[in-house]
């Protein structure tokens, strides 16, 4: 029976652990779009956000994942809207 925990007990960690490691590679790629990087570059930008925050590594990956997210919609947005604004512009004349 104590194997058995001990096993739900280590499935349980290695899941919380891959969960975590996905939003660091999420956050990899936000900064490899948004520093126009490398991976290992982006990582390397992460650790050291890390050490100078004095933040977990996952504990910042978290914290720029969605603000990442945000800047690419703001940024769809603004292109969006030159488009349409040329194709105004042009319309009329």
């Amino acid at each position: 029976m104590d194997a058995e925990v001990a096993l739900c007990e280590e499935i349980t960690q290695l899941q919380r652990e891959m969960a975590q490691r996905a939003v660091i590679e999420q956050a990899c790629g936000a900064v490899m779009v948004l520093a126009s990087c490398s991976r290992d570059d982006a990582e390397e930008l992460l650790v050291g956000m890390s050490r100078q925050l004095d933040m977990e590594l996952r504990e910042v990956a978290a914290a720029l994942v969605p603000a990442a997210k945000a800047e690419s919609v703001v940024w769809q947005m603004h292109r969006a809207l030159r488009r349409a604004r040329r194709l105004d512009v042009g319309g009329r004349r």
